[in-house]
């Protein structure tokens, strides 16, 4: 996949007829799904398929980042930091969406070798056209899996699925030149949703990148956002 060109798909519908899916680099898996591995060599690019209905006691992470460039423990003590399933069960009642997606994917972002990434992503791809959602929410931990986060992300929208990244590394996340994507300012190098149980601040953020898919823009381009955080 070439970085000359940024695919973007216009988005065609209000957000509140959009089914939404998420799909995160962070490393999460169900309790009884094989954990990722990490190998510099021979990296870990398979996915996990989490479904819509997941009950959230039942998600782990392994993700194997250093602490001083990702910390996993806000993700241990609440998955919405990273995969806001139930913060987008929420705008699904609200009637802010239509509806959650049925199926969504989590990878394990810290690659270091990109081209095998793209070589695994076709069979990715087969599978998300089987449960092809309105849009997607992308998400990223440290600076590694935000350049997979990306790539991933650009591979979507060149099925012609909308995509927005929410990024807490604005420099890397700049130099793979996203479709679209906000970045929280006050949240640099912590959790794209903010804090543990802040369910009001991870509120704010989602509902920021969900507003970005029905804004037209320069793909490419990261808009900051500053969400209301939560005391």
């Amino acid at each position: 996949m070439t970085f000359k060109s940024i695919p973007y798909t216009p988005v065609t519908k209000r957000l509140q007829d959009m089914e939404i899916a998420l799909v995160t680099t962070t490393g999460i898996h169900l309790s009884h799904q094989r954990p990722f591995y990490y190998d510099a060599d021979d990296p870990d690019t398979s996915f996990r398929v989490i479904p819509g209905s997941v009950d959230v006691q039942h998600l782990n992470v392994s993700h194997f980042a250093p602490a001083n460039e990702f910390n996993v423990r806000p993700i241990q003590m609440d998955i919405n930091t990273v995969f806001p399933i139930e913060r987008l069960r929420e705008l699904a009642q609200q009637q802010l969406i239509k509806k959650v997606a049925p199926v969504h994917y989590a990878f394990m972002g810290y690659i270091y070798r990109l081209k095998k990434m793209s070589e695994a992503l076709p069979e990715f791809l087969t599978m998300l056209n089987f449960f092809t959602p309105d849009a997607i929410v992308l998400t990223a931990g440290c600076p590694y899996s935000h350049r997979t986060a990306v790539l991933i992300q650009r591979a979507i929208e060149s099925q012609g699925i909308p995509t927005v990244l929410i990024t807490i590394d604005l420099i890397k996340t700049q130099n793979y030149r996203p479709p679209r994507c906000i970045y929280p300012v006050h949240l640099q190098r912590k959790t794209p949703l903010g804090a543990p149980h802040h369910v009001e601040e991870q509120t704010s953020i989602l509902k920021s990148a969900l507003h970005q898919l029905t804004l037209p823009q320069e793909p490419g381009q990261i808009i900051k956002i500053y969400p209301k955080q939560q005391s």
